[in-house]
């Protein structure tokens, strides 16, 4: 936690030579856009860059239990998980860089979830527990697919609800103080609450954006996190639906 406390105050602390090395920005329009000079969107590499010193830590340093209790139980599971975080940051980047096409980016989601929810089926959502029906619908071989569109709309609903300087930042601290809670991948969560709160003092300031390389990286991690979340608490459908209540509404708005 000292550690990632002192990478996150010198990234903060040097984010304009950072700005400068990383050249992405978000230059303002007329017609979406309207902050009056371009923005650094550093928010990808970041939480990229705090991800992947958790990861490497707890490879060699720790006892491996924020990848067991995800259930990636072998170094293929492993391996799939790093991988796919650094192409959905990839994706983002080159995003924030061209404006892809939105059929592209669906696309492309769809093709990395694929593989990742194919290569370990415990973070699949295997079936609805409706608290409202009183029952249990078991998805049988509709697992996947609509474990992929859960993600797919949680990751556009959370990209499209962020508009606004600190919105993003708060609600991705809402969900991750629930994860810490309930003493669900306390760590990591506490690591990614650690984030966020450096990452707010430029936010709120509008000195930097998450861009979508940012938001679309904790948003695949949160998501992951809520299926994972849901079937091993047992929980009901609402009590997922809740957390993300504000983000699906704006998105189905």
């Amino acid at each position: 936690f000292l550690l990632i406390g002192i990478i996150n105050f010198l990234f903060i602390y040097n984010y304009n030579k950072i700005s400068v090395i990383y050249n992405l920005f978000d230059h303002p329009n007329e017609e979406r856009k309207k902050q009056s000079f371009p923005v650094p969107l550093l928010g990808g590499i970041y939480f990229l860059l705090n991800f992947i010193f958790y990861f490497f830590y707890e490879l060699n340093f720790g006892s491996w239990d924020f990848f067991y209790t995800l259930g990636f139980i072998n170094n293929i599971n492993i391996f799939v998980f790093i991988i796919t975080i650094l192409l959905i940051f990839f994706l983002g980047f080159i995003d924030d860089k061209i404006n892809l096409k939105p059929i592209s980016k669906l696309v492309l989601f769809v093709f990395l979830l694929y593989i990742f929810f194919i290569s370990n089926e415990k973070v699949n959502i295997n079936e609805l527990n409706i608290l409202v029906l009183e029952k249990k619908i078991d998805l049988y071989q509709l697992s996947l697919p609509f474990s992929i569109l859960c993600a797919i709309i949680l990751i556009n609903a959370l990209n499209m609800m962020d508009g606004i300087d600190g919105i993003s930042v708060i609600f991705f601290s809402s969900i991750f103080i629930c994860f810490a809670f309930f003493n669900f991948q306390q760590s990591f969560s506490l690591i990614v609450l650690i984030a966020l709160f450096g990452f707010s003092i430029l936010n709120f300031k509008g000195k930097a954006y998450l861009g979508d390389s940012g938001v679309y990286l904790l948003s695949f991690i949160t998501a992951i996190f809520l299926i994972i979340f849901y079937e091993e608490k047992n929980l009901y459908v609402e009590n997922v639906l809740l957390m993300i209540f504000l983000p699906n509404i704006d998105f189905f708005r």
